[in-house]
């Protein structure tokens, strides 16, 4: 399987004060989901909901005949920093999105979906819809 993940630098999106109690600590993506939802709605995509993980923000996209998901969160060095540091603001945030699909065990064992055409064609949506906003850079994977 290839990788679909995107990085990129915005200044659409600020993290908020308190939202990774929702998540944990340090992992933001709030105001970066709900856009998102807003642009795949845009679009003219089917968006069931937005929802935080442990990991960050979830974006998704179905439920059947496979999970279909966005994540949503930046990236963070937490070896070189603390809760205690002041949040990153604008560009100092980078920002990363994966496209994901889960079958169910059943799914894997009896039905062997492509799920790849599927992952594919939403992670390319996802590159335009990040790409054409001027407020966004798209980066390189950074180094930790």
């Amino acid at each position: 399987m290839s990788n679909y993940q995107i990085f990129f630098q915005s200044t659409l999106f600020n993290i908020e004060h308190g939202e990774d109690e929702e998540t944990n600590p340090m992992c933001f993506g709030r105001q970066f989901a709900s856009w998102m939802h807003e642009q795949l709605l845009k679009e003219g995509l089917t968006v069931l909901e937005v929802v935080p993980e442990d990991w960050g923000w979830c974006v998704v996209v179905q439920r059947k005949p496979f999970l279909l998901w966005i994540s949503c969160v930046n990236v963070h060095d937490y070896f070189n920093s603390s809760e205690n540091n002041p949040l990153p603001i604008g560009n100092e945030v980078v920002w990363t999105s994966t496209i994901v699909a889960e079958q169910s065990l059943i799914s894997k064992l009896f039905y062997k979906q492509d799920t790849e055409s599927t992952i594919k064609k939403l992670f390319n949506q996802v590159h335009k819809i990040i790409q054409s906003d001027s407020a966004n850079t798209i980066i390189t994977e950074p180094r930790q």
